[in-house]
């Protein structure tokens, strides 16, 4: 008994730094591209949208949205309305400096992100800013990613030149942090044996 009661000790202990060391390390992410709106938010399950509706023209956006996790860091990226550019509600943000690139970073692990966008556009995924995913370059309309790998920044870009615009952006799949999944293992560990007893 007292070596079964060890062997279960050491088990556990040896889960919880697998979960340590696993959480560290990064590959390549396998994404799954969506050309369909619909599609990607049923598969993406809960997400946000931010449609930048909420500012005047020409406001510089920076934190105005962490309270939903997410922060543009790029520094130019502006409101604008325009209903040629952006047909869903005449609202969007613009980035048009030189390489043009809006940037968004997260409080929070995830898998999904989409945009809605006039022109040409390509994403990058990143995780503690190691690149996990690039897209290719696709022409105007949906753009949306699901990773099987966690990430916390997407640069959005046109690496066609000009100006990068996004109508709508829709972001979601939070993966639970590395703590939850240790709570969780835990858990489930101290049931089975709860149950064995």
């Amino acid at each position: 008994m007292y070596l079964q009661h060890k062997v279960q000790i050491f088990t556990l202990l040896l889960s919880v730094l697998l979960i340590i060391i696993c959480g560290h390390q990064r590959a390549c992410a396998e994404v799954v591209i969506y050309g369909d709106q619909y599609q990607w938010g049923s598969d993406v399950g809960e997400f946000t949208t931010i449609d930048f509706t909420h500012f005047d023209e020409g406001t510089i956006i920076t934190e105005q949205y962490a309270d939903l996790g997410i922060h543009f860091t790029s520094g130019y990226d502006f409101i604008r309305n325009n209903w040629n550019i952006f047909p869903n509600d005449g609202w969007g943000l613009t980035n048009n400096t030189y390489a043009a690139a809006i940037t968004t970073e997260y409080d929070f692990d995830l898998t999904g992100i989409a945009v809605e966008y006039p022109g040409a556009m390509q994403i990058e995924l990143y995780h503690d800013n190691e690149l996990l995913y690039t897209s290719l370059v696709y022409g105007a309309g949906f753009l949306g990613l699901i990773s099987d790998i966690g990430f916390d920044k997407a640069v959005i870009l046109d690496p066609t030149g000009g100006s990068v615009s996004v109508d709508d952006l829709h972001f979601g799949g939070v993966v639970p942090s590395a703590g939850t999944c240790t709570l969780l293992l835990l858990m489930g560990i101290f049931e089975r044996r709860r149950r064995q007893h």
